[in-house]
């Protein structure tokens, strides 16, 4: 019985890493017709594009990037479900677009 336990317990314990999720999207700016990578880590709630950093909330239809640095006011909002995004930067929109995910390879 205590085997069993103990299996059961590391079981657990080791597959606690396979809930964390990474999304990569590609994005393309309608404005400047450019586009750029998008790598969401979930489970750490960290936006990485480019060398830029962001902290990531999850909201039921959206998700928000928020700039670590308090003094700069960057933020990304993504719909969940069109794939459609728009950056702020100190409350006026310098980017709209699109992001969608690359189609991953079976093998």
């Amino acid at each position: 019985m205590k085997k069993l336990l103990l299996i059961i317990f590391l079981s657990l314990f080791f597959s606690i890493n396979a809930y964390s999720n990474i999304i990569i999207l590609k994005c393309v700016d309608e404005l400047t017709h450019k586009t750029f990578s998008l790598k969401m880590d979930t489970y750490k709630k960290i936006a990485i594009i480019g060398k830029s950093k962001f902290n990531l909330s999850t909201v039921e239809s959206q998700y928000y990037l928020k700039n670590f640095d308090d003094q700069i006011t960057d933020t990304f909002t993504i719909n969940r479900i069109t794939g459609g995004y728009n950056g702020k930067l100190y409350g006026k929109v310098f980017s709209l677009g699109k992001c969608f995910k690359e189609p991953s390879l079976k093998f």
